[in-house]
C-alpha cells in the first residue's frame, strides 16, 4: 500500500513538463493539481476518525484502494484538464485514509515498532500480525473522539512537523525534473532519473540508517540529518555541475528517509496506545496535504521568478520543521492505566531485586518497550529470572553465561570428510556460476550498445537510462530484495531449499536472456538472477563461515571458485561478442545453472543446514538457534553488520566496475582490439582466482586484518600505473595484479564476519552482509558509466582508487576483537 502512495508521489517530478506543454499551462495552472490533492488530504484526514469508529481496519484500507483505482482510470486517458485535475481529490483521499491507517497499525505493534516502520517507509505492507496482543481493554469499548483528539497539543505540533516534512519532500521530487532541464541544461530524455534517485535515496536511508538512528538516538540525529540535508541543498543551488547536483540530491534523499518513520516511531511513544491510530490518522492525513501546499507555493513562485526558486525554497522547511520537533515531548505520555501498569517498577530501589535494576537498565539504554511489557518483565524478574539471557540477545554483546560456553571442534571420521568435502565441492561450482554471470557483461557491453541501437559518446553510452540504469540497476534491485528476503526466508525455508530456489531464480533469467529478447524484457530478467544470487551468495558463505575445522582456507577456495568463473567467462563471451548470434552465450549459462540446480539437490537434499552440518560431523551451529530465529531487529542493530555490509558494497562495486568497464577503457582509450580486449578482463578474474588461493599462506603469516592494508595499497600503486602509463600491455599486467592483490579481501572479510559475530546469527547476518554488499556490484558500475558518459571512460581509474579509499577507511572501522564468546 504505501509502495503505491511513494509511486504515486514520486509521479510527478518527471511528467510535470509533459502536462505543461500537453494542455497549455504555466507553472502556477499546473500546481493546480497539487492544491486539489491537498483537498483530497484534508477530506481524508477529517473524515478517517469517524470512518475509524464505524467501519473495520480492511474495509477502510479497502475503500481507500478504490478511491485510487477510481482516480487513475480518470486520469489514463488523458481528459480535458479540469477534469484531470478534479480526479487528484479523490486520490489525495484514498491515500490519506490508506496512509493513517497504515501508520496507526504499525505504531500499535509493541514487537520491534521501529524496523517495521522503517521498512514500511522503505516501501514508500498489511503486516499480518503474529502473536501481537490488542490495545488496552479499553480501546475495544470507547471510541477515540475528535475532541480527545484535536485536544492534545501535541499531536497538532506533530501534525505541522509531518505537513513540513512531507512538502519539502514531495516538492523536491516533483520540481527538481524541471529545474535540471531549465537552470542545469539537463536532457529531457534522462532528467527524469534524478527524481528517482532522491525517491531512491529514500527508501536507502529508510533501511540502511536503521542501526545509526538506534546508535546516536532517533531525536538526536534528526538534527544531524537535516544539518547535512542543507549544506547538501546549498550545493546543488551554488555548484553549477550537473552530475554533483544529481549526486547531492541522491544523498539528500538517503539522509531525509529517516525522518517520516522517526516521527511515527515518536508519535508511538509520546501518545496514548488508545488514541494511537485516530490521533496518527489526522497527523499523517494533515500532513499529507503538505505534498500538495508546497509544491504549489513553489509552483505559483516559480511561475514568476522561475523555477531557479525552489532551492532556496526547500531551505525553509528545512529550518521551519525544527520548531515543532523540538516542541515536541521527549518523555512517554501515559494515562492512568498506564501509570497503574508501571507500579511494580516505580517502587524504590531498595525494596527490589538488583537483577530488576539490570533489566531496566538494559531496556532504557538498548530496547524500546512499552511500558506495560516492562512491568511485566518486572514481575517476572521478580519471581524469576526467565528472560534475562533473551534480553542479552538483543545486544551485540556476549550473552553472560553461566558455563563455559566455548565449542571445541569434534572429532570427525574419514567419512564426514569425504561428505564435507562433497558439500563444498557443490557450494564452490555454485559459485562458479556466480563469477561467470559478474564477468560476463564486460565483453559485452559494446555488443549491447550496438544490437541495440544505443549511441556511443567519447566511447560510453550517450544515454545512460538504457545501457546504464536498466542493465545496472535492475541487479542492484535484485540483489537489495534477495538481502531483504534472506533473512526472513531462513527462518521459514531449510538451506537446501533455499539455494535450489536461488539457482531456480539463475535458470528463469538466463532462459530469458538468451534468445536476446527485447531491451526492457532483456534487462528485467537481470533483476531476478539479482535475487538468485544474493540468496545462494548469503546461504553459501554463511555455510562454510559456520564450520569449525579450517574454515579461512575453504572460505578462500570458495572465492577462488568465484574468480575461476570470473576468469572462463570473459573468454568465451569475447568470443560470442563477435558472433551473429552473441546472446547464445547466456545458452552456456543456462547449462552451468542447471547443472548447480541438480547438483544442490543431489547433495543437500533440501536439508536445513544444521541437518547437512550433522552429515559432516560438525554438529548444529548453537543449542540457541534450533529454538530461536535470526531476526531483523537482532541483525540490524549490530553496528559491525552494517560496517561490514558496506565494506562489501565497495569492494564488490570495485571488483564488478573494473571487470566491467575495463575493456571498454581498453578500447577506447588504450586503442584495444575489439577481438582481444576481453581478455584484459579475463586476466584481472584470473589474478582474482589465484590470490584467493595461492595467497593464503601469507594472510596467516602477516595476519588477515593488517594484511588487507597492504594489499589495498599496493592496488592503488598499480591503479596509478594504469591511469598514468600508456602502454598497454603493461596495463594489462597491472590489471592482473591488482586482481591478485584484491583477491583476498572478500574471503578475508567472511572470515572476519566468523569472528566477531554471534555464530547463531552468523547466516543471517552474512546473508545481510553479502546480499547488500552485492549490490555494489550494481551501484557503482552505475555510477562509473553515469560519469563516464560526460567525461570518457578515462574517468575509470581515478574512481576506483577513490573507491580503495573508501575501503582502507571502512575497514579501519571495523572491529579487531571479537564480539562473541562461543
Amino acid at each position: 500500500s504505501l509502495f503505491l502512495i511513494g509511486w504515486n508521489d514520486a509521479t510527478a517530478g518527471p511528467l510535470i513538463p509533459r502536462i505543461q506543454k500537453v494542455y497549455n499551462v504555466n507553472f502556477a495552472v499546473v500546481s493546480l493539481i497539487f492544491v486539489l490533492a491537498c483537498v483530497g488530504f484534508i477530506v481524508g484526514a477529517l473524515i478517517n476518525v469517524p470512518l475509524s469508529n464505524r467501519l473495520p481496519f480492511g474495509t477502510l484500507l479497502a475503500l481507500a484502494s478504490v478511491c485510487q483505482v477510481i482516480a487513475y482510470a480518470i486520469q489514463a486517458p488523458a481528459p480535458p484538464f479540469p477534469v484531470f485535475a478534479a480526479s487528484f481529490v479523490l486520490s489525495g483521499v484514498g491515500i490519506a485514509i490508506q496512509d493513517a491507517q497504515a501508520n496507526g497499525y504499525i505504531a500499535s505493534l509493541k514487537h520491534n515498532p521501529e524496523i517495521k516502520m522503517g521498512l514500511l517507509h522503505g516501501a514508500y505492507e498489511c503486516l499480518q500480525s503474529v502473536g501481537e496482543a490488542p490495545g488496552e481493554a479499553t480501546s475495544s469499548n470507547e471510541h477515540p473522539s475528535f475532541k480527545q483528539i484535536l485536544g492534545m497539543k501535541t499531536v497538532h505540533l506533530l501534525a505541522f512537523f509531518i505537513l513540513v516534512y512531507v512538502g519539502m519532500e514531495v516538492t523536491i521530487g516533483g520540481w527538481i525534473v524541471t529545474y535540471i532541464q531549465d537552470v542545469r541544461g539537463g536532457n529531457p530524455a534522462t532528467s527524469g532519473y534524478v527524481s528517482a534517485g532522491f525517491f531512491g535515496g529514500l527508501m536507502v536511508g529508510r533501511i540502511a540508517l536503521l542501526w545509526l538512528n538506534s546508535k546516536i538516538g532517533e531525536r538526536r540525529v534528526m538534527y544531524l540529518y537535516s544539518i547535512l540535508a542543507i549544506g547538501l541543498e546549498l550545493v546543488v543551488w551554488l555548484v553549477p555541475s550537473l552530475i554533483a547536483d544529481a549526486v547531492a540530491v541522491s544523498i539528500i534523499g538517503v539522509l531525509l528517509g529517516p525522518i517520516y518513520p522517526i516521527t511515527m516511531n515518536h508519535t508511538g511513544r509520546v501518545l496514548p496506545r488508545r488514541l494511537l491510530t485516530g490521533s496518527i490518522g489526522w497527523i499523517a492525513g494533515f500532513g499529507q496535504a503538505g505534498s500538495a501546499v508546497f509544491p504549489f507555493i513553489t509552483g505559483a513562485i516559480a511561475s514568476k521568478t522561475g523555477i531557479k526558486a525552489l532551492h532556496p525554497l526547500c531551505g525553509f522547511p528545512f529550518e521551519s520543521s525544527k520548531t515543532p520537533l523540538t516542541c515536541c515531548p521527549q518523555t512517554d505520555i501515559y494515562d492512568g492505566a498506564h501509570a497503574r501498569a508501571m507500579g511494580s517498577c516505580t517502587r524504590s530501589s531498595a525494596s527490589r531485586p538488583q537483577a530488576v535494576d539490570q533489566t531496566i537498565h538494559r531496556f532504557s539504554t538498548t530496547i524500546p518497550i512499552s511500558c506495560e511489557e516492562l512491568s511485566g518483565e518486572c514481575a517476572r524478574m521478580i519471581w524469576g529470572v526467565e528472560r534475562l539471557p533473551t534480553l542479552f540477545a538483543a545486544t551485540e554483546g556476549p550473552m553472560p553465561t553461566t558455563a563455559s560456553t566455548t565449542h571445541t571442534a569434534p572429532s570427525r571420521s574419514k567419512q564426514h570428510v569425504f561428505r564435507e568435502r562433497v558439500q563444498l565441492a557443490g557450494l564452490y561450482w555454485c559459485y562458479f556460476l556466480i563469477g561467470w554471470n559478474d564477468a560476463t557483461a564486460g565483453p559485452l557491453i559494446p555488443r549491447i550498445q550496438k544490437v541495440y541501437n544505443v549511441m556511443i559518446v567519447n566511447g560510453c553510452p550517450e544515454s545512460t537510462l538504457i545501457i546504464l540504469v536498466k542493465r545496472w540497476l535492475r541487479p542492484f534491485q535484485g540483489f537489495i530484495l534477495g538481502a531483504l528476503m534472506n533473512i526472513p526466508l531462513s527462518n521459514r525455508l531449510s538451506f537446501g531449499k533455499l539455494m535450489v530456489l536461488g539457482s531456480i531464480c539463475q535458470i528463469i533469467a538466463y532462459v530469458l536472456q538468451a534468445p536476446a529478447p527485447p531491451f526492457p524484457v532483456f534487462v528485467a530478467s537481470f533483476f531476478l538472477n539479482g535475487v538468485g544470487i544474493a540468496i545462494q551468495d548469503a546461504q553459501a558463505n554463511g555455510y562454510v563461515a559456520s564450520l569449525r575445522h579450517s574454515p579461512e582456507i575453504k572460505m578462500g577456495l570458495l572465492h577462488g571458485a568465484y574468480g575461476a568463473g570470473a576468469l572462463v567467462s570473459p573468454l568465451v563471451a569475447t568470443q560470442f561478442s563477435q558472433l551473429r548470434h552473441w546472446s547464445f552465450h547466456y545458452l552456456i549459462s543456462l547449462g552451468i545453472a542447471i547443472t548447480n540446480t541438480v547438483i544442490l539437490i543431489w547433495i543437500f537434499r533440501l536439508k536445513t543446514q544444521d541437518e547437512c552440518l550433522e552429515v559432516v560431523g560438525e554438529g548444529p551451529i548453537d543449542a540457541a538457534s534450533t529454538n530461536e530465529h535470526s531476526s531483523f531487529r537482532q541483525i540490524l542493530s549490530m553496528k559491525t553488520v552494517h560496517l561490514l555490509a558496506f565494506f562489501i558494497l565497495v569492494y564488490v562495486g570495485m571488483e564488478v566496475t573494473i571487470g566491467g568497464w575495463i575493456v571498454t577503457y581498453i578500447q577506447d582509450v588504450r586503442g584495444g582490439n575489439p577481438s582481444t580486449s576481453g581478455y584484459v578482463s579475463a586476466g584481472f578474474f584470473g589474478g582474482l582466482m589465484i590470490g584467493r588461493v595461492a595467497l593464503l599462506w601469507l594472510n596467516s603469516k602477516i595476519g588477515e586484518r593488517r594484511v588487507m592494508y597492504l594489499y589495498s595499497v599496493l592496488a592503488i600503486g598499480l591503479e596509478l600505473v594504469v591511469w598514468l602509463v600508456p602502454f598497454l600491455i603493461a596495463d594489462a599486467v597491472a590489471v592482473a595484479i591488482v586482481g591478485m592483490l584484491l583477491g583476498p579481501i572478500y574471503p578475508i572479510t567472511m572470515n572476519h564476519t566468523g569472528r566477531v559475530l554471534p555464530r547463531r546469527l552468523l547466516t543471517g547476518s552474512i546473508g545481510w552482509i553479502a546480499g547488500f554488499g552485492q549490490a555494489g556490484s550494481a551501484v557503482f558500475p552505475f555510477i562509473t558509466g553515469a560519469i563516464a558518459s560526460k567525461t570518457g571512460i578515462k574517468v575509470l581509474h581515478p574512481l576506483l582508487i577513490s573507491m580503495m579509499a573508501l575501503m582502507l577507511g571502512l575497514w579501519a572501522l571495523v572491529p579487531a576483537s571479537p564480539h562473541r564468546v562461543d
